[in-house]
């Protein structure tokens, strides 16, 4: 098994962080493969340009928190 931290932009400019837990891949009976993944969104968001220095110390803690795993 294979984990992977990704993130993704979302409409409001947040950028959202998710963990994907990839299983290997099957074949099914016509001979195409089939990627076994599975999703757990974190919850923590990342502003891509934070405005206000609250903001900004969030963003700053949550990176800390995403090198450190």
């Amino acid at each position: 098994m294979k984990i992977t931290l990704k993130q993704k932009l979302l409409a409001d400019g947040r950028v959202s962080l998710y963990l994907e837990f990839y299983k290997g891949s099957t074949t099914d009976n016509n001979g195409k493969r089939t990627h076994l993944r599975d999703f757990e969104y974190l919850k923590m968001y990342l502003f891509g340009n934070p405005k206000t220095a609250n903001l900004m110390n969030n963003r700053e803690k949550i990176i800390i928190l995403k090198n450190n795993h």
